[in-house]
Formats: C-alpha cells, structure tokens, sequence
C-alpha cells in the first residue's frame, strides 16, 4: 500500500478498484483554481480526522466537476475526433496492462475513469506510487501524441495532476460507474448515458443502467 500528498491525497493500495479524474491543463482558469484551493486549505487547516479531509476533498472535488461541465473558458479538444480516438486507444490498450478498465466518459476538458488496478508484482520502494505510475504514463503518451496533431510545442497537454479515489466497496464502485456513465446526462449534452459516444462500460456492468 503507498500513501502520498499533493494538493490532493493519494492512497493507492495495490489491486484495488480506483475512480480516476484526468483535465486539460488549462481547463479552469488560474484565479478559480487558487479561490478553490484557498476554500480547501481553509476548511483542511483545523480538520484532523482523515475521513471528514477526504469528504471534503470531493466536495472541492464536485465543484471544479460542474466548472468542468460547463466548459465555458479553458480547453476543449478531448471531443476532436483525432484526439478523442489517441485518449480511447490508449484507454483500451491498457485494459489488462496495468489495470481492468471498468467504465469511462471523455468530456471536452477532462475523463473520468474507473478501474481495477492489476498487481502484478511486490512493491518494493516507498515512492512506488501504482496508480500514479500508470496515470503518467498514459498521460506523457497520449499527451505528445495529441500534441503534435494540434501542432502544438511547449505546452502540456494534460493537468499536471489528477483526481484518484479508493472505491471501498461493491455498491460505491456500482455508483461510481453511474456517476461516470451520467456525466455527458449530467451536463445536459444527452438525455441517456448511452447515446453518449464518447463513453465505455464494461458488458457485465452495462445492464445495471
């Protein structure tokens, strides 16, 4: 197990299920940013207790979320058809390399995802962090790859870090598959998750919904 913090926690047992949250850099402007990082740290300062932190992490969590779907300043190139197919491909080449894919939704300016991390080996080191490994691999990958089809030099692609949480048990990681599939319903872009052809879900878990 490796436990790590950021401007967010990571706790990543190995073999676990995970709900991931990657963004475009530049998605949400610097000025909101520091204002929600301002309003976490306010509310983290005299708050001890690890399980009322990580409550209020997806609440700050919920907020960047709905400037997310709004999509009204920022990037938005995740629904160009190029740069769409590079983030599914990767996505899909990784199933059974490192994780088996659950579900995911790409947004404009960002992706949820959700999945079971595979172990495969012992941890060794300390700074071992699994989940993180995996995310940046996918992200220096896909990242140059999208860059070069928008002829972009000199910029990242994707938001240096991104959101992951532990799914504890069968019915979270049940609503978390949901939460994922509803996200384009939730935004108002469709008015059911499977008319959505940007999103994925695994066939044992598509009959639930």
């Amino acid at each position: 197990m490796t436990f790590y913090r950021r401007n967010l926690p990571h706790w990543q047992p190995a073999g676990a299920d995970y709900f991931i949250t990657l963004r475009l850099a530049g998605s949400i402007p610097k000025k909101v940013v520091q204002k929600l990082n301002k309003e976490k740290e306010k509310l983290l300062s005299s708050e001890n207790n690890e399980k009322v932190r990580l409550k209020i992490n997806r609440q700050i969590f919920k907020k960047y979320e709905a400037i997310l779907d709004k999509a009204e300043s920022g990037l938005t190139w995740l629904i160009k058809p190029q740069i769409n197919r590079i983030v599914k491909e990767s996505l899909h080449f990784r199933d059974g390399r490192g994780y088996k894919l659950y579900a995911y939704s790409i947004m404009s300016n960002h992706v949820h995802i959700v999945f079971q991390h595979i172990s495969d080996r012992i941890i060794q080191r300390k700074d071992d962090y699994l989940v993180t490994n995996i995310l940046a691999s996918f992200k220096k990958y896909t990242g140059r790859l999208c860059n070069k089809k928008l002829n972009r030099t000199g910029s990242p692609f994707w938001q240096a870090e991104s959101y992951d949480h532990v799914i504890r048990d069968s019915d979270e990681l049940i609503r978390v598959i949901y939460y994922t599939l509803e996200n384009p319903v939730k935004a108002n872009l469709i008015d059911k998750w499977r008319d959505w052809p940007h999103s994925f879900c695994r066939k044992e878990f598509r009959d639930l919904f």
